[in-house]
């Protein structure tokens, strides 16, 4: 008697997962494979559902119709027809996602760049500050502009991913690149200018502008401002 399958299981009966790449209060975001597109690579962000949901549908939407080629392109905006299990947690149906180009390249802070010429450096500033530009002309903020969230894909491009959008999400970020303001949950479009700072300095430099032992001092540190020490 031969084996019955069972059916991979899918989401929105299309989505097959490959991995969890990103897990947080901001929800998950998967890598998979649509398999109604010819098997294409997404990247698909699904955020459970609160207070923020319908802004979050809004701007998910807005994002959707930014075009620039250092952002992926977004594909598909919705809700979770029906709740899914994910790692151990549970997102309810109605919960806001969006299926983007997945990027196959490698994080900015795996690469090399002390010693960089000026010319590789600057056209790293280029593509992200014109993927900002882009953003923050759709009246939208990236909220965690920092190394892991810059990808290098193979023809040397600069692409921004994990676009949080900070309007709907809070206090995000990652902290050691996160404006003064953005730690009350006021990030705006100069705060990721900051960030983009932030983050070419700490590549060129081969580390963060501030360190310190515990996320209380470095905030200190950073509203205060003045370059301090780093921690050996």
């Amino acid at each position: 008697m031969a084996a019955t399958s069972t059916p991979e299981p899918r989401i929105l009966d299309r989505y097959r997962i490959v991995d969890v790449v990103g897990r947080g209060s901001f929800g998950r975001v998967l890598h998979v494979v649509d398999t109604q597109s010819g098997n294409e690579h997404r990247a698909l962000k699904i955020v459970p559902t609160g207070p923020h949901e319908a802004m979050l549908v809004d701007e998910f939407e807005q994002l959707a119709r930014l075009r620039h080629p250092s952002l992926p392109k977004v594909y598909e905006v919705g809700r979770l027809r029906t709740a899914i299990s994910i790692g151990g947690t549970e997102l309810p149906a109605g919960s806001p996602f969006f299926a983007a180009e997945w990027i196959a390249g490698v994080r900015s802070d795996a690469v090399v760049w002390q010693g960089a010429v000026g010319a590789t450096v600057w056209a790293l500033l280029a593509d992200l500050a014109g993927a900002l530009a882009t953003i923050h002309a759709g009246g939208l903020v990236h909220g965690d502009v920092a190394p892991q969230n810059v990808l290098i894909a193979s023809e040397d491009r600069a692409v921004l991913v994990d676009l949080g959008l900070a309007t709907a999400s809070g206090v995000r970020g990652t902290p050691a690149f996160m404006a003064p303001e953005a730690f009350a949950g006021a990030a705006e479009p100069r705060s990721d200018l900051y960030g983009l700072a932030a983050t070419v300095a700490c590549l060129v430099d081969g580390a963060p502008l501030y360190a310190a032992a515990t996320l209380g001092e470095l905030v200190q540190q950073i509203v205060i401002g003045g370059r301090r020490p780093r921690l050996e």
